[in-house]
């Protein structure tokens, strides 16, 4: 081996080394809270290793290459020796480790100039700290205040001390015969503090030098204007003054107490667009409580954001999409108008977002996913469109690809507890149990005790028929005085989802009755219409005398929602065999408005269904092609089947909808009746064991129901036992 091939093959060595030292340092300083100079301490130091390793290399490539023989270099190889070269390398790393010792147990001791000031006793942990406005010594007269406010930003974000709100000081300025918070001074800010007993001022400035910025601070005694700390950095040109306060805020934080580790663990603020600063702290603030399960918070912040800046698009879409979720749909319609209203102001992220969801509250559903996407052309991992472009996907029964957008969206910087709500959901649905135990499990590790994960969990509880699980979930929401209402009718519906599932039809006919009246007595008929066609449905299978007046409310509410109430109804006079009930309400249908001509020709289907008329399911084609739910009209395939004897249909259709758990609650009790039919069908069919295997199983489920359930429960272990092969 020659000595340049030595020389080179240890370089590579040594910078191979070097960049593990390096990535191995970066990950202790992000996780420990290493000081600001370790990094550039153990670089010099590596630096210096290079030519020593190269010379080293070079010298004893020479002795390999000759031999024994005579050398002039022989007095530098003695002291170039690997050995040598090792123990070095191991004496400035262990210097390295002595020195971050040090310096740690003086800080946080309080000892010498690097300690902290709560460690000296100066100040006491969480104290109110007043920050002045930075004077302004450059020919630019916005950039100390410009200075003045990144830098408040960043300051409260400290766990160790408080920064005085500027509501609070302008109370103070009133009180001292001031007006505006942007001329506290150092002089003024000193005296305000006295005023306040406030320990500690700080206070700086910014000056140019040539092309480049001076940014000094210091913590100060207000009383005696004696300085605790002073902090200086430079910026060698005005891009890069923003690194240049991270790093004087860093330091700010670090010598008045607060860990390094935690210094490091700030979150930015949200990126978008507005021309005020303290909009956008409101704005990051409200998206953060907001995740954390108070809307109403959130709703208050964003207030606040869009009075400092009233042209805030994102601040108006939020608040649109916050009002809808809490179904105050005319507050949700005139955000997003505002926020539609200010698009131009917005960078083209920001624009789709704010154009998508007008569209969504208008009704223009391709002009919305079109938005969606187009969105995620830009950044394939934004979260918002990545969320609702997947509960789109939901709706057009292209659960695949909802799973695939939601998965993104909860492994990206930008996850929410709506979208891991969703894709729990959307796992559910493509009968992925196990898959949804493990995203919920992550879920509440990330989002515990809040509204979207209780639900979760309440649906978890659903496919897998665990009433306690449900019960438990929906008592966790319930019990947040800041639930709305929407989500307590919706609670009180997976009560009686599971109930209905396990034959306890009383009593998911009362959850889905006191949903109802929950509902009219909030002003939304509609979603009462809902729920008392569910109440039928579980009272239909248990042939409960309640029945008959709860159909009646039913009807009474036809001719005021024909599209929520009709194909319900049709279904429910169906299965009671009340054929004139049908046959008028479908001929009723016939009348009805354009907008709802697909529920229309559901009810027709229904009719002809019954009548034996094949054309129905003809007509219930038509209708899935008009009625915006995919997959929604399944359980109506099943019973039209049914009726016209197309035994291989029911069974198709019918275990496609049983192998996704979810369809246990959509709707309510037809999961377990649905088994019933694919059970016959097989019967019919000559297909026995496929049969006694569906009896088998609904029997088992519902073996605890309602007496007026059990008689159904025994007919179907009477014809599991028939039907199931005997032993030879």
């Amino acid at each position: 081996m020659t000595s340049k091939s030595s020389v080179m093959k240890a370089l590579g060595v040594y910078v191979a080394a070097s960049w593990a030292i390096i990535q191995v340092i970066d990950v202790l300083a992000q996780n420990l809270g290493l000081p600001s100079w370790a990094f550039g301490y153990a670089l010099v130091l590596l630096a210096i290793g290079f030519p020593i390793v190269g010379v080293t290399a070079f010298l004893n490539g020479m002795q390999v290459r000759r031999g024994n023989a005579a050398e002039p270099r022989e007095g530098a190889r003695r002291v170039f020796r690997w050995r040598y070269a090792l123990l070095g390398g191991v004496a400035a790393f262990g210097l390295f480790g002595v020195s971050l010792a040090g310096y740690w147990a003086m800080w946080s001791m309080g000892i010498g100039p690097v300690g902290s000031l709560i460690a000296k006793g100066v100040l006491e942990e969480n104290d109110l700290v007043l920050l002045s406005a930075f004077e302004n010594e450059t020919s630019d007269t916005q950039l100390g205040s410009v200075v003045t406010g990144t830098l408040r930003v960043d300051l409260e974000r400290s766990n160790s001390i408080r920064l005085v709100p500027e509501t609070y000081l302008e109370n103070v300025l009133r009180r001292m015969g001031r007006d505006s918070v942007g001329s506290v001074g150092p002089d003024l800010a000193r005296e305000a503090a006295i005023r306040e007993g406030i320990k500690a001022v700080i206070e700086g400035e910014v000056a140019s030098l040539g092309p480049s910025f001076v940014l000094t601070a210091r913590i100060v005694n207000p009383e005696s204007g004696e300085s605790y700390a002073s902090f200086r950095e430079t910026a060698d040109t005005d891009a890069e003054l923003i690194d240049a306060l991270d790093r004087l805020s860093a330091s700010v934080r670090e010598r008045a107490g607060e860990s390094l580790r935690s210094i490091a663990a700030g979150e930015p603020l949200a990126a978008v667009t507005t021309g005020s600063l303290d909009a956008l702290k409101r704005y990051t603030e409200a998206l953060r409580v907001e995740e954390e399960g108070d809307p109403l918070g959130a709703i208050a912040l964003l207030d606040e954001a869009v009075a400092e800046d009233s042209t805030f698009a994102m601040a108006y879409r939020k608040l649109a999409v916050i009002h809808g979720n809490r179904e105050a749909f005319e507050l949700r319609d005139a955000y997003a108008a505002k926020a539609f209203e200010y698009r131009n102001r917005l960078g083209e992220i920001e624009r789709h977002l704010a154009a998508a969801y007008y569209h969504q509250t208008a009704g223009d559903r391709a002009a919305m996913m079109r938005e969606y996407e187009a969105a995620l052309r830009l950044d394939p991992n934004e979260s918002s469109a990545l969320n609702n472009l997947a509960v789109q996907y939901r709706l057009e029964d292209r659960l695949e690809e909802a799973v695939e957008l939601l998965q993104r969206a909860v492994s990206g910087t930008g996850e929410s507890n709506t979208a891991y709500a969703n894709l729990v959901e959307d796992q559910l649905e493509l009968g992925d149990v196990e898959g949804a135990r493990t995203t919920l499990q992550r879920f509440e590790e990330r989002f515990p005790e809040q509204y979207w994960m209780h639900r979760a969990r309440a649906l978890l509880g659903i496919s897998a028929g665990d009433a306690g699980a449900v019960h438990a979930a929906v008592e966790d929401i319930l019990a947040d005085p800041g639930t709305s209402g929407g989500r307590r009718r919706g609670a009180m519906r997976y009560q009686a989802s599971v109930d209905g599932r396990l034959g306890r039809m009383r009593e998911s006919a009362e959850h889905s009755l006191e949903a109802a009246a929950h509902a009219d007595s909030a002003g939304f008929p509609v979603a009462a219409a809902s729920y008392e066609l569910e109440a039928a449905d579980a009272l239909l299978v248990s042939g409960d005398d309640l029945l008959p007046s709860v159909i009646a409310r039913v009807r009474g509410r036809v001719e005021a929602d024909v599209r929520e109430v009709g194909p319900g109804l049709a279904r429910i006079y169906a299965d009671t065999g009340d054929r004139a009930a049908l046959t008028l309400l479908a001929e009723n249908a016939g009348s009805w408005p354009e907008e709802v001509r697909g529920e229309a020709l559901l009810v027709q289907a229904v009719e002809r269904g019954l009548s034996g008329d094949p054309t129905a399911l003809d007509l219930l084609q038509e209708a899935e092609g008009r009625i915006d739910c995919a997959g929604c009209l399944r359980p109506f395939e099943v019973i039209l089947a049914e009726m016209l004897e197309d035994w291989e249909r029911v069974v198709e259709v019918g275990e496609d909808f049983l192998a996704r758990p979810l369809n246990a609650s959509l709707p309510l009790a037809q999961a377990p009746g649905i088994q019933l039919r694919v059970a016959r069908a097989y019967e019919a069919m000559g297909r026995n064991v496929e049969a006694a295997r569906h009896y088998r199983a609904y029997a088992e489920l519902r073996a605890g129901g309602d007496p007026g359930v059990q008689a159904g429960v025994r007919e179907a272990e009477a014809r599991a036992l028939l039907l199931e092969p005997g032993d030879a």
